[in-house]
């Protein structure tokens, strides 16, 4: 009965970490050390290195390969970077490894597909469950990923966040603690103070400004206000009077509160109805896609 009650239990921790357990885990439940042995021999448990068992997986799966990696680096670990990214659907690179997070001061170290990291700071509150996954929460998993980012793939994956005012504060909080001089990590601090979306829409016009030019657009007027037969629509970031065209450069989106963003649909619909065109880039077709942008701007102007 004993053995029984403890296959059950076994089967149900197992199940709920996507078909591995550490055997100290299964120890805690009540499986003996000979127990788990003889499970092993006859095939009904896998060894996946040492202390850790489990099922054969029934397919690649992002969140099982994290669980498996977490298990591997010891009690307190995270998935974390671009793992953690993944697995919080973040718009971040991809990694063939699995990456994970263990307090501690030794170098970072690589055991079968998994790179433990090691880190002096790792508070509860930056550690969350995402599919049974304990993983670094989406500030912590942002700034771990911007420390070897460029500021504007770092400003790409801060993007990717669907941000409330406390998510910004968060990281912001985590930002500015652990920028350290790194170029991505301090972009996103400065994007996420209290007037860093303004900071960073002039910082992505000047960028546009540069483009536009570059590839040939002849020159518009910036920052100029619009009106109506109502009065005051809007200032614009970019307009071009003659052919009644308005170019709009969005940067970060997601940090504008949801009733800004239905008022710019309202006054875009203003501006259509008093003649303009509105064409509207992100920050991303400015930086990566910067041809392409001059090259619709053109097409629009010439189609005027």
């Amino acid at each position: 009965m004993r053995d029984h009650s403890a296959d059950a239990s076994a089967l149900r921790l197992l199940r709920s970490q996507h078909g591995y357990a550490a055997v100290t885990q299964l120890y805690e439940i009540g499986m003996s050390k000979d127990q788990i042995a003889e499970r092993t021999r006859k095939g009904v448990l896998r060894r996946y290195g040492y202390g850790i068992v489990g099922f054969d997986p029934p397919e690649h799966m992002t969140s099982a390969d994290a669980m498996l990696g977490v298990l591997r680096a010891g009690h307190g670990a995270a998935a974390c970077r671009w793992t953690a990214a993944e697995l919080h659907r973040l718009d971040a690179p991809r990694s063939d490894d699995i990456h994970v997070v263990i307090l501690g001061l030794d170098r970072h170290k690589r055991r079968k597909n998994v790179v433990i990291h090691r880190t002096r700071h790792l508070p509860t509150s930056h550690i969350v469950v995402v599919d049974a996954v304990p993983t670094t929460s989406i500030p912590r998993t942002l700034i771990d990923c911007a420390m070897d980012l460029d500021r504007w793939y770092a400003m790409r994956m801060l993007d990717s966040v669907g941000a409330s005012a406390a998510m910004w504060r968060a990281v912001h909080d985590i930002a500015d603690a652990l920028s350290n001089g790194r170029a991505g990590v301090r972009a996103i601090a400065d994007a996420t103070a209290p007037d860093g979306a303004d900071r960073f829409r002039s910082m992505l016009e000047r960028r546009a400004a540069d483009v536009l030019s570059t590839h040939g657009v002849p020159a518009g007027t910036w920052n100029v206000p619009i009106y109506d037969q109502r009065g005051r629509v809007r200032e614009v970031d970019l307009c071009f009077p003659a052919t009644k065209l308005i170019v709009e450069f969005d940067g970060l989106r997601h940090h504008e509160m949801k009733r800004q963003a239905q008022r710019d649909r309202a006054t875009d619909r203003r501006l259509a109805l008093a003649g303009w065109r509105v064409l509207r880039f992100t920050w991303w077709d400015v930086v990566h896609r910067p041809a392409h942008m001059a090259a619709e701007v053109l097409a629009a102007l010439a189609a005027s």
